[in-house]
């Protein structure tokens, strides 16, 4: 059986833009946090293959240890831009690195 994804944006988007986990800490790319001065509305990251940690609010997550879960194959929508602000990822296990797809959504210019 076949997966069908919806992604509903009433702004403008931009993305997917693509980037690895790492053992250590990470933010989202700042061309996805803030994009031509306008800041995102709402974010997407979609997990390809291994899972990630992550986190928000000042919240370190560590692989094997704190921060939710995003499995391979699920897709995580963040739509406060605080929250996009402070999150914060991980590999959820050390040397297992997620190949991410990450697409943002702003307001009109």
């Amino acid at each position: 059986m076949s997966r069908v994804n919806v992604l509903e944006m009433s702004g403008n988007a931009y993305g997917p833009v693509q980037i690895a986990s790492t053992n250590a800490n990470q933010t989202l790319p700042t061309n996805i946090v803030t994009n031509d001065s306008r800041n995102a509305l709402r974010v997407v990251v979609s997990c390809e293959d291994n899972a990630i940690r992550y986190a928000f609010g000042g919240v370190i997550p560590v692989a094997g240890a704190n921060g939710h879960v995003l499995a391979a194959n699920e897709i995580l929508t963040i739509g406060h831009p605080g929250s996009i602000e402070s999150f914060r990822f991980v590999s959820a296990v050390a040397n297992s690195h997620a190949n991410l797809q990450i697409t943002g959504e702003y307001g009109t210019l």
